[in-house]
């Protein structure tokens, strides 16, 4: 993420001895035991849950949105998939968005706690990226 200019330039800092990223590593590991400090892994593991399944759900959104924007791309595997007003819609992708949707309602119905928690992440993701780009372009 730091090589694409997706976090601030200071923690994409590279240590010069080690070669490691040792700002970023240091803040997640700082981030990750405010996560623990209540006592419990529960709210990370249930926010790492929350989050990915999040992902997979955008990640299916993604491949219509791809199978659409490149249709003449060489493709080595693909799945079987129907159109729907000349949009090509892989069939995993239909499975999949209705089996993640139907998890992200589960999930805010019981555990709407964690569903904040996540949305706090992942706003403060987006500031993040926004302050990135900004300073990027000045």
């Amino acid at each position: 993420m730091g090589e694409d200019g997706l976090l601030p330039s200071r923690l994409s800092s590279i240590h010069g001895r080690y070669r490691t990223p040792y700002l970023a590593i240091i803040t997640s590991s700082l981030i990750a035991m405010l996560f623990v400090i209540p006592g419990s892994v529960e709210l990370i593991a249930d926010s790492y849950a929350i989050a990915s399944t999040i992902v997979y759900l955008m990640t299916m959104i993604a491949l219509i949105m791809f199978r659409n924007k490149e249709p003449y791309l060489m493709r080595y595997f693909k799945t079987r998939s129907i159109t729907i007003r000349r949009v090509e819609v892989p069939i995993v992708s239909i499975i999949g968005i209705i089996v993640y949707a139907f998890s992200i309602i589960l999930i805010a119905l019981f555990k709407s706690i964690y569903v904040l928690v996540v949305l706090s992440w992942l706003l403060i993701g987006i500031l993040l990226y926004l302050l990135s780009k900004s300073s990027r372009h000045t």
